[in-house]
């Protein structure tokens, strides 16, 4: 499935020139992949006796809504009567991450998640900004932020397939792992 999801993302990332119609149409295959997520959605795609083309204006009105020029428009209802005809919209979800990494490579945009048990200050939102664009070279860091008591303190970050754990919760779970080893056989 990645091989099919990184081709269906490329051909579409290559058919549309410049960082604002990419930027639109990540937005549409990302509202496309969360409509799929409903029941009713996912039925309509998969209903044979919905025609084709009807399939594909509906999947290809997503980008439309999101202010796409006429090119582009046109080369993303190829994609999207494409992805019907081929009966590969259920991959919408996968194509769309794809597409974000890539373009989001290409941009330079590093897109952090955030958990902390209380919510942190603006001055520690900045230096964290600052330390991670000095750390990975990216021209922009984007931070998503959550709330979850259970950390106790400290904070979880993590981004692509990078998990950083300064929690209270996490230091305490590590800490209970070195002392629940048995002790070297030899020693008393």
């Amino acid at each position: 499935m990645a091989d099919a999801r990184m081709a269906w993302a490329g051909a579409l990332y290559a058919s549309l020139h410049g960082a604002e119609a990419r930027t639109k149409a990540a937005l549409a295959l990302e509202e496309g992949a969360a409509a799929l997520r409903e029941a009713k959605v996912d039925a309509f795609f998969r209903d044979p006796a919905v025609p084709k083309a009807t399939r594909a204006q509906i999947l290809s009105s997503l980008y439309a809504d999101a202010g796409a020029d006429q090119d582009s428009l046109a080369a993303y209802f190829r994609f999207a009567s494409l992805l019907i005809e081929k009966g590969r919209v259920l991959l919408l979800p996968a194509i769309a991450a794809v597409f974000r990494a890539r373009l989001d490579e290409d941009l330079g945009l590093v897109r952090l998640d955030l958990s902390s048990a209380r919510p942190l200050s603006a001055s520690i939102l900045e230096r964290i900004e600052t330390a991670w664009k000095a750390e990975s070279g990216a021209a922009s860091v984007l931070i998503t932020c959550s709330e979850d008591p259970a950390l106790l303190g400290g904070f979880i970050l993590r981004t692509g397939s990078v998990r950083y754990d300064w929690s209270t919760a996490g230091r305490l779970r590590r800490l209970g792992r070195v002392l629940s080893r048995p002790l070297a056989e030899g020693r008393e």
